[in-house]
């Protein structure tokens, strides 16, 4: 059996590139058709886990999305080879296919997940090229399958190519893309005492709210908060420090601005990212700023669910997910009136019919049934985070403006990777528009 594997993906090598194909023919039975697509399926794992990063789980989505792309790309070849009128071939078809793709699949971790990573300068920026060539190339080998090795006439060859490649264009429009796994929750790497962090988040707190600077009359100060959700991933204290450091440097909230984090980093130093604590930082700046001018930007990211909840997590301590029903009871509870809220989090749209109002400002990271992306445990920005934050809101000052710019970068970065779009959200109630418009006319003026 393994000296047939090696011979059928000998001659799958020769395929792919073009070379004479040997004379031993491609041995085709349907236990080498499976071994050969359980090869492809460890290639499939060995891109996936490069992308996710080390501490990985296997994702159940994963694994029905690739099981279904398998069971289209073999119904594929066996529509082509019934209008062929050749349904007796499949096993051989298929086994010559799926021995190339293995050559393919090489290539194609080599130059779309190593190259960018040794040879950035080389390789970023044409990943859509790079998927296009992939596309070519593998209907290419299909021609040279359906020729066979005795030239049949190239034109019906062509045309069963045709019909072949449609059905694979098709496959990658229809077929939602996700990777075999998901990134795994870290375990602390610190030893936490429950009691001694519990007892210390008044004082953190109180600390907090005392360190900001009081309000000015006859001018609408921005005050930012902070909330990064989940312990288990670095993203998100990344994402926030960063956030924290340009809301400063662009609007002037350096002595307006508290973090909440959930991260045996800062463990000691900032309060904890859950409701409780949420919920005396809001009332604190209601207190703090004039409800009737001032503005708040509140900044969530974590993991999110399809039921409008935020992941609020840091093991041991037990923390509660935070609905969008107690983030807009927080909110309505604070008397804070204006209001700019940015959640970054898988299902974050659903936060949107809870959280509008007439002088509010909400911004999501995707739709109420999309997922979002980049929350690896090495990575310093999710795609949104990067895209609104560290691109839009350094040219603009505009968060409307700011939005509209990355949502058009996120959608061409998830068509490049042939992710499916995460489809940001904003709702801008009327009040809030004409407030937001007066207060940026007011900060570009001389």
């Amino acid at each position: 059996m393994l000296s047939d594997l090696f011979s059928n993906l000998a001659n799958g090598f020769r395929l792919a590139a073009f070379l004479p194909a040997r004379r031993a023919p491609f041995r085709a039975t349907p236990g080498q058709l499976v071994l050969l697509l359980l090869l492809l399926w460890g290639l499939v794992a060995i891109a996936d886990w490069m992308d996710v990063g080390a501490a990985v789980k296997i994702s159940r989505w994963g694994l029905a999305a690739e099981a279904a792309h398998d069971y289209f790309w073999l119904a594929a070849i066996l529509l082509v080879l019934l209008v062929d009128r050749r349904p007796a071939a499949f096993t051989g078809v298929a086994t010559a296919v799926a021995a190339a793709e293995f050559t393919v699949w090489i290539v194609w971790i080599a130059v779309s997940r190593l190259g960018p990573h040794y040879f950035p300068a080389i390789f970023d920026g044409y990943e859509d090229m790079i998927w296009t060539g992939a596309f070519v190339w593998q209907g290419l080998i299909f021609l040279r399958v359906m020729l066979g090795p005795h030239r049949k006439r190239l034109l019906p060859a062509a045309l069963l190519t045709g019909i072949y490649v449609g059905a694979m264009y098709l496959l990658v429009d229809l077929v939602p893309e996700r990777s075999l796994f998901v990134a795994a929750h870290q375990p602390n790497r610190v030893s936490v005492d429950v009691e001694d962090t519990y007892y210390r988040q008044s004082g953190l707190v109180d600390d907090a709210l005392a360190a900001l600077a009081p309000e000015r009359p006859g001018t609408t100060d921005l005050y930012f908060v902070g909330f990064a959700g989940d312990a288990s991933q670095d993203v998100f204290l990344h994402e926030v420090d960063q956030v924290s450091d340009l809301m400063a440097e662009r609007f002037d909230t350096d002595s307006r601005s508290i973090e909440l984090v959930n991260s045996e980093q800062t463990l000691t130093e900032l309060p904890l990212a859950n409701r409780r604590n949420l919920e005396r930082v809001l009332a604190g700046i209601g207190r703090q700023m004039n409800t009737e001018e001032d503005v708040l930007f509140l900044f969530m990211t974590s993991h999110g669910t399809d039921k409008a909840a935020l992941t609020v997590q840091f093991p041991p301590l037990g923390l509660h997910d935070l609905a969008a029903a107690e983030l807009r009871k927080a909110l309505d509870a604070s008397g804070i009136k204006w209001r700019v809220l940015v959640i970054s989090a898988c299902y974050s749209g659903s936060f949107v019919k809870t959280l509008e109002s007439p002088t509010t400002l909400v911004i999501t990271a995707a739709a109420e049934d999309r997922a979002s992306f980049g929350c690896g445990h090495e990575r310093d920005w999710t795609y949104f985070g990067e895209a609104y934050f560290d691109k839009a809101l350094r040219q603009t000052r505009s968060f409307v403006a700011a939005f509209d710019a990355a949502k058009e970068s996120i959608a061409r970065r998830e068509s490049d990777e042939h992710k499916d779009h995460s489809r940001p959200q904003l709702s801008l109630g009327g009040e809030m528009r004409r407030k937001l418009g007066e207060w940026e006319r007011t900060r570009a003026a001389p």
